[in-house]
């Protein structure tokens, strides 16, 4: 197993266990030893949500759409940091782009 792999696997197990802050280290040693992971800034961006920061959140889920231009995922959890912090507008934009690079989400219809 490669070493970022490990702090990626971690990152994963710190969240089932509740204990964020130690998967935001894990996810962002991850980010740092493999810059164009957008799994790894995924789950930065998920763990950072989990501690409520949202805006710290957001910038590492956009970090993430410019390694994967199309991952479901990434739009749907960078949408719901928008509507976390009130930002209605922000997270209709996102979901409007996830519908024109991916027209099959589910998540984007409703």
């Amino acid at each position: 197993m490669s070493e970022d792999q490990d702090h990626f696997t971690r990152g994963h197990e710190f969240r089932k266990r509740g204990e964020h802050a130690l998967a935001v280290k894990a996810f962002s040693e991850a980010v740092r030893e493999e810059p164009t992971s957008a799994a790894a800034y995924k789950g930065l961006g998920d763990s950072l949500l989990d501690l409520g920061f949202h805006k710290e959140a957001i910038a590492m889920y956009e970090r993430g759409l410019k390694f994967a231009p199309d991952a479901e995922p990434l739009y749907n959890n960078l949408g719901a940091a928008y509507l976390a912090q009130g930002l209605g507008d922000e997270a209709e934009a996102v979901f409007r782009t996830l519908l024109e690079r991916v027209p099959t989400s589910v998540t984007a219809h409703n």
